[in-house]
């Protein structure tokens, strides 16, 4: 598949840094933006609301992360316009296998699978093939 855009939010450095080479390796994407926090993630989608072509196709969303959790991502992201919800796909992304936050990712609308991090080109394979 090819993208315009793949959007990683994601406090580790590490993580986003294996994110970029994989996605940039293994899927034809113009562009990976990543960020390190929730609210800059949502900023970046409210920015571009009104230029669709810009919006990253794929969300890529850690779970973990300090003052706003993947979880309360979403919880904002619910109330974002349905121009960047019917956009975007998120997948969400955890170093945990904690069962309780693999049924509530999956179970949440907005959600298409969970992943374990890091991405790996297995991964992105079975994504996107």
């Amino acid at each position: 598949m090819k993208f315009n855009s793949i959007l990683v939010i994601d406090d580790s450095k590490y993580d986003l840094f294996i994110a970029t080479e994989i996605l940039n390796d293994y899927c034809d994407v113009k562009e990976v933006v990543c960020v390190d926090s929730g609210q800059k993630g949502l900023a970046y989608l409210q920015s571009k609301e009104n230029k669709i072509g810009e919006l990253p196709e794929i969300i890529f969303l850690d779970i973990k992360m300090p003052l706003m959790d993947g979880f309360d991502f979403l919880n904002l992201y619910n109330q974002l316009s349905d121009k960047i919800k019917n956009y975007c796909k998120i997948y969400m992304l955890s170093s945990s296998l904690d069962p309780t936050d693999i049924v509530r990712a999956k179970n949440n609308k907005d959600v298409i699978d969970f992943i374990e991090k890091p991405l790996s080109e297995e991964q992105i394979g079975k994504l996107f093939n």
